[in-house]
C-alpha cells in the first residue's frame, strides 16, 4: 500500500535510503525534505516500510529527488508503483539524476516514459550522472 509519509517515517526512510542510495542524504536534508510544502514524500508498506519516493515541486517541474526499494522486495513493481505516486501532482515537466552505471533504475525511469536528456561528467565522483526527463502526459 502507498500512503504519504509523515514525520513518523523519517528513520524507515533514512534506513532504506542508507542500504540503497549513494551518496546517503544527511539528516539535515531528509528533516528538511519532510518538513517543505514543496515536496512530496510516499512510502510503500508491506509489513512495514519497503520503499519510498521524494518528489520536489518548483512551478510546473517536478524533480524525482530520490527513490530506493528495500532489495528484498524488488521486482514486484513497487518501484513503478511509487514513480507513479511521485509523478501524481500537476507538474509539466519531470526530470531526475541516476547513476551511469544503475541499469535496473535506468530499465525503471525508462518504463515510465522518461528518456536520457544529458550527462553531467563526474556527477558521482567517479561515475557520471545520466539526466532523464519527461513530459507529462
Amino acid at each position: 500500500m502507498i500512503r504519504r509519509a509523515s514525520e513518523s517515517d523519517i528513520a524507515a526512510v533514512t534506513q532504506i535510503m542508507g542500504q540503497c542510495v549513494r551518496p546517503v542524504w544527511t539528516d539535515e536534508q531528509i528533516l528538511c525534505a519532510f518538513s517543505s510544502d514543496s515536496t512530496d514524500i510516499f512510502v510503500y508498506e508491506d509489513g512495514g516500510i519497503c520503499g519510498y519516493v521524494i518528489a520536489e515541486n518548483v512551478l510546473d517541474e517536478c524533480c524525482i529527488s530520490s527513490i530506493a526499494v528495500s532489495a528484498e522486495f524488488r521486482g514486484r513493481g513497487i518501484g513503478k508503483a511509487l514513480m507513479s505516486a511521485g509523478m501524481s501532482g500537476n507538474a509539466a515537466y519531470y526530470y531526475l539524476e541516476v547513476n551511469e552505471h544503475n541499469a535496473p533504475a535506468i530499465a525503471l525511469y525508462k518504463s515510465c516514459g522518461f528518456e536520457i536528456a544529458g550527462v553531467r561528467k563526474g556527477y558521482y565522483g567517479d561515475a557520471s550522472a545520466y539526466v532523464m526527463t519527461r513530459r507529462s502526459v
